[in-house]
């Protein structure tokens, strides 16, 4: 049973549930990489000065679950929500 149909057995029939869940999961979720502050604006040949060269994504792989189409598509929609930085939805 992967991930996807075990959160759909758990939260399938109640979306804020779902909801609460996965955005206290994201609130404990860390960088993987984190850099000092004075690296984030740093400039250099091929690098406009003033752009901010270090950036905060949130990746969020995820196995493909095709008879869950539309749970999935409910827990994409909860993660894509759950962050105020960009998310990306890698889907194996």
């Amino acid at each position: 049973m992967s991930i996807v149909e075990k959160l759909k057995e758990r939260y399938g029939g109640d979306r804020q549930e779902l909801k609460s869940f996965i955005t206290e999961l994201v609130s404990r979720a860390d960088n993987y990489v984190s850099f000092d502050g004075s690296e984030r604006f740093k400039s250099g040949p091929g690098t406009p000065v003033g752009a901010q060269t270090a950036v905060a994504k949130m990746s969020i792989v995820m196995p493909g679950a095709k008879e869950e189409a539309e749970f999935t598509a409910k827990l994409k929609a909860v993660f894509l929500r759950a962050k105020a930085t960009e998310v990306e939805i890698v889907e194996l």
